[in-house]
């Protein structure tokens, strides 16, 4: 027994004299490096909510008050340098308006209101001045003084666009700009034939010159609608009657509309004040008479402060009725009056606006009163 517990003994002081020997005798591992830093993928939030106070009065009706509100949420991410998705949710359901009315007679009792996707796209740059969209967008257009005769500022086309930009000198910037949106996609199920979709195909070119404190932009645009003849406008807007549109005696559009666009503006600071002179006009092609519409007008801002006055004049079948300003003439064509505004920064994100409308309706045949004024209320973050 002390043998073999001598022997065991001798046999552990071996085994471990040896480990110790192998150890130290092994060349040390190299150290695992650490992982290179991934660039973590940022999210860009904005937002804004519009609060209204709307007073209107129409022909002959009594006045008419409401409040209303808009609300909009987006999120963007800049995946690469040159490529960017963007996603934006808005309240409301029509193409033309955000608004929802508090305490909507359709659906009172406080309900929940309608929130959709407004915006969903991407732009990239494959070169310098070279954008590249597709999807749900913003507008790629450029209209003076922002005026709204072709196309409410709330609608978000469908489809493919591009913008370009290019110095032709210093001081003078050559720009063409638009894309082809799909309107209502049409394919006969019952035949199983691809039909002609209701497309908006549209593009605008022009230059923009800068010398010394002047800004001087002129261009020139074409919007050519397919297909809209002898079709009813509820196939573009569900419960359209045309806004206000020559519509045959089935109801469907009697034209096409193929718009010439001619646009100019012009900006200079006059001591402390921003000043902007802009002029616009369109003339549908397909139209023999009422087919012309014109937008001119003055900007200015001081400080805080922002002010304009606008003239319009939008004869029957100048522009398509469902895709024109909703607010000018409550939304339809055969309309021309004057817009005021005045507005105030409270702060950086927080400002005050009131929009006045003193337009008429119906100036093709009799013509009536429309009488609108906006306070608004708007927040942005």
């Amino acid at each position: 027994m002390k043998l073999f517990f001598v022997l065991t003994c001798f046999l552990a002081c071996a085994f471990a004299a040896h480990a110790q020997t192998s150890e130290t005798s092994l060349p040390a591992p190299t150290p695992t490096p650490a992982p290179a830093p991934v660039k973590e993928e940022t999210l860009q939030f904005s937002g804004d909510f519009r609060y209204r106070h709307q007073v209107e009065t129409q022909g002959s009706k009594e006045q008419r008050t409401v409040e209303r509100i808009q609300a909009r949420f987006g999120v963007a991410s800049q995946l690469q340098d040159n490529f960017l998705v963007k996603l934006r949710l808005m309240t409301g359901s029509a193409a033309n308006s955000g608004n929802q009315t508090l305490g909507d007679s359709s659906a009172p009792g406080m309900p929940r209101r309608n929130f959709g996707l407004d915006q969903a796209y991407f732009d990239y740059q494959p070169l310098a001045g070279l954008n590249l969209y597709g999807g749900k967008m913003p507008q790629p257009f450029t209209f003076a003084g922002k005026n709204q005769l072709l196309l409410d500022r709330d609608i978000s086309p469908e489809g493919g666009a591009l913008k370009y930009s290019v110095s032709l000198m210093e001081e003078l910037k050559y720009f063409v700009q638009g894309g082809s949106f799909l309107l209502r996609e049409k394919y006969n199920t019952t035949g199983g034939k691809e039909q002609t979709d209701n497309l908006l195909n549209a593009l605008q070119t022009g230059v923009q010159w800068k010398p010394e404190d002047w800004t001087v932009l002129v261009g020139v645009g074409s919007f050519a609608y397919i297909g809209l003849k002898n079709t009813p406008p509820g196939n573009l807007v569900t419960g359209s009657n045309g806004n206000g549109n020559t519509l045959d005696g089935s109801g469907n559009y009697a034209s096409e509309y193929n718009i010439e666009e001619m646009f100019f503006e012009l900006q200079k600071k006059v001591g402390a004040v921003d000043l902007t002179l802009f002029a616009e006009g369109v003339r549908n092609r397909e139209a023999t008479t009422l087919n012309r519409a014109t937008s001119y007008g003055v900007l200015a801002a001081y400080k805080a402060w922002s002010f304009s006055l606008s003239q319009q004049e939008v004869e029957k079948d100048a522009v398509v009725g469902v895709f024109t300003d909703s607010d000018f003439g409550g939304g339809v064509t055969s309309s021309r009056g004057q817009v005021w505004t005045a507005g105030y920064k409270l702060t950086k994100k927080i400002a005050a606006q009131l929009t006045v409308f003193k337009n008429q309706t119906a100036i093709d045949t009799t013509p009536q009163k429309y009488d609108r004024a906006n306070l608004d209320l708007m927040a942005s973050f």
